[in-house]
């Protein structure tokens, strides 16, 4: 029951997925991390989770738009995944890339509701964070100051 290509495949596909997952989940229990470098991970993951399955001519932002829409026809996963896929029948083929990117809809869903409201407002006061405003080559405050 456990030694089948199915089974292989799956943990394929989500071998990279998680690992990006993990990573970001893992800056998030640091004690002491920079709030917005923790917002700028976040954001970088869920663009990187639409980025596997949304189409590439797409110029909605994955963090607060629905992608449903937008879903590739021709979703690429990985070629340790295609070479497994391979070895199944088209039936068995077709229903696990289903499922596949079913689950990096919802992942993707579920990253989105953990996102702020007001992530673009969040996006632009990062300007003035420590790190941003003690580096060299500084971005302009303009953004920032049209809220007001």
């Amino acid at each position: 029951m456990f030694v089948d290509d199915s089974n292989l495949a799956y943990l394929k596909f989500l071998h990279p997925v998680l690992e990006e997952v993990q990573k970001v989940n893992k800056s998030f229990e640091s004690n002491t991390v920079n709030p917005s470098k923790l917002l700028n991970d976040l954001i970088n993951l869920v663009n990187s989770i639409a980025r596997r399955f949304v189409v590439p001519d797409c110029r909605q932002n994955p963090s607060i738009c629905n992608m449903d829409s937008y879903v590739s026809p021709n979703v690429y996963f990985g070629y340790e995944f295609s070479q497994v896929l391979n070895k199944l029948s088209p039936d068995n083929q077709k229903v696990l890339k289903h499922r596949c990117v079913q689950f990096l809809k919802v992942l993707l869903k579920q990253l989105q509701q953990r996102l702020p409201k007001n992530v673009q407002i969040l996006e632009k006061v990062s300007l003035i964070s420590p790190w941003s405003a003690l580096s060299v080559s500084k971005e302009p405050l303009t953004p920032l100051a049209e809220l007001f």
